[in-house]
Protein backbone atom coordinates (compact mmCIF):
# COMPACT_ATOMS: atom_id res chain seq x y z
CA UNK A 1 0.00 0.00 0.00
CA UNK A 2 3.08 2.49 1.14
CA UNK A 3 4.79 1.49 -2.28
CA UNK A 4 1.62 2.20 -4.19
CA UNK A 5 1.18 5.64 -2.75
CA UNK A 6 4.74 6.60 -3.56
CA UNK A 7 4.29 5.41 -7.01
CA UNK A 8 1.26 7.32 -7.56
CA UNK A 9 2.91 10.59 -5.48
CA UNK A 10 5.64 10.47 -8.37
CA UNK A 11 3.02 10.29 -11.29
CA UNK A 12 1.50 13.69 -9.60
CA UNK A 13 4.65 15.11 -9.29
CA UNK A 14 5.75 14.51 -12.98
CA UNK A 15 2.35 15.56 -14.29
CA UNK A 16 2.46 18.97 -12.43
CA UNK A 17 6.41 18.95 -14.19
CA UNK A 18 5.12 18.45 -17.36
CA UNK A 19 2.63 21.08 -16.82
CA UNK A 20 4.51 23.05 -15.83
CA UNK A 21 7.59 23.46 -18.28
CA UNK A 22 5.15 22.98 -21.23
CA UNK A 23 2.14 25.38 -20.58
CA UNK A 24 3.18 28.97 -19.86
CA UNK A 25 -0.49 29.66 -18.62
CA UNK A 26 0.21 27.41 -15.70
CA UNK A 27 3.62 29.00 -15.22
CA UNK A 28 2.16 32.34 -15.02
CA UNK A 29 -0.37 31.53 -12.93
CA UNK A 30 1.36 29.35 -10.17
CA UNK A 31 4.35 32.59 -9.99
CA UNK A 32 1.25 34.99 -9.67
CA UNK A 33 0.48 32.41 -6.85
CA UNK A 34 3.53 32.22 -5.09
CA UNK A 35 4.00 36.00 -5.27
CA UNK A 36 0.91 36.70 -3.54
CA UNK A 37 1.98 34.17 -0.67
CA UNK A 38 5.50 35.94 -0.67
CA UNK A 39 3.76 39.36 0.07
CA UNK A 40 1.66 38.16 2.62
CA UNK A 41 4.91 36.93 4.29
CA UNK A 42 6.12 40.54 3.24
CA UNK A 43 3.63 42.23 5.46
CA UNK A 44 3.76 39.98 8.39
CA UNK A 45 7.72 41.20 8.37
CA UNK A 46 6.18 44.72 8.56
CA UNK A 47 4.19 43.70 11.60
CA UNK A 48 6.63 42.14 13.36
CA UNK A 49 10.33 43.24 13.11
CA UNK A 50 12.92 41.61 14.92
CA UNK A 51 13.10 38.01 16.10
CA UNK A 52 10.99 36.14 18.37
CA UNK A 53 11.96 36.06 22.02
CA UNK A 54 13.68 33.19 22.96
CA UNK A 55 11.48 31.98 25.70
CA UNK A 56 8.47 32.17 23.85
CA UNK A 57 10.29 29.79 20.80
CA UNK A 58 10.87 27.19 23.45
CA UNK A 59 6.93 25.70 23.82
CA UNK A 60 5.26 24.17 21.05
CA UNK A 61 2.05 26.19 22.87
CA UNK A 62 4.14 29.57 23.14
CA UNK A 63 5.25 29.40 19.72
CA UNK A 64 1.46 28.50 18.35
CA UNK A 65 0.01 31.41 19.79
CA UNK A 66 2.81 34.09 18.50
CA UNK A 67 2.12 32.16 15.16
CA UNK A 68 -1.73 32.57 15.82
CA UNK A 69 -1.45 36.41 16.56
CA UNK A 70 0.75 37.41 13.94
CA UNK A 71 -1.96 35.78 11.50
CA UNK A 72 -4.37 37.43 12.97
CA UNK A 73 -3.23 41.01 12.86
CA UNK A 74 -1.94 40.02 9.05
CA UNK A 75 -5.53 39.09 7.92
CA UNK A 76 -6.63 42.11 10.18
CA UNK A 77 -4.63 44.18 8.12
CA UNK A 78 -5.65 42.64 5.07
CA UNK A 79 -9.60 43.04 5.52
CA UNK A 80 -8.88 46.79 6.28
CA UNK A 81 -6.96 46.91 3.16
CA UNK A 82 -9.43 45.12 1.45
CA UNK A 83 -12.55 47.81 2.55
CA UNK A 84 -10.41 50.92 1.36
CA UNK A 85 -9.42 49.02 -1.78
CA UNK A 86 -12.99 48.28 -2.62
CA UNK A 87 -14.06 52.04 -1.83
CA UNK A 88 -11.37 53.23 -4.22
CA UNK A 89 -12.55 50.91 -6.92
CA UNK A 90 -16.22 51.84 -6.48
CA UNK A 91 -14.97 55.48 -6.57
CA UNK A 92 -13.57 54.87 -10.25
CA UNK A 93 -16.13 52.92 -11.35
CA UNK A 94 -18.90 55.59 -10.34
CA UNK A 95 -16.17 58.53 -12.41
CA UNK A 96 -15.74 56.48 -15.06
CA UNK A 97 -19.21 55.11 -15.45
CA UNK A 98 -17.68 51.79 -16.42
CA UNK A 99 -16.66 48.17 -14.45
CA UNK A 100 -13.18 47.62 -14.36
CA UNK A 101 -11.83 44.85 -15.96
CA UNK A 102 -11.48 41.38 -14.48
CA UNK A 103 -7.42 41.56 -16.01
CA UNK A 104 -6.97 44.63 -13.94
CA UNK A 105 -8.71 43.84 -10.72
CA UNK A 106 -6.72 40.66 -10.83
CA UNK A 107 -3.36 42.41 -10.24
CA UNK A 108 -4.80 44.43 -7.41
CA UNK A 109 -4.36 42.89 -3.46
CA UNK A 110 -4.58 43.84 0.19
CA UNK A 111 -1.35 42.74 0.62
CA UNK A 112 1.06 44.71 -1.39
CA UNK A 113 3.04 47.70 1.25
CA UNK A 114 5.04 50.24 0.37
CA UNK A 115 8.00 51.90 2.32
CA UNK A 116 7.41 54.73 5.06
CA UNK A 117 9.62 57.14 4.56
CA UNK A 118 9.82 59.17 7.90
CA UNK A 119 11.42 62.55 8.31
CA UNK A 120 14.00 63.23 11.16
CA UNK A 121 12.83 66.31 12.68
Amino acid sequence: MYDGGVHIGRLFRTIFLIDYFTNPAFRNELQHVLNRGEAVHSVQRAIHIGKIPSELTKHHDSLAAVSSSLALLTNAVMAWNTVHMQRAVDQIEAMSGDALQAADLRRIAPVKRHKVVRKMT
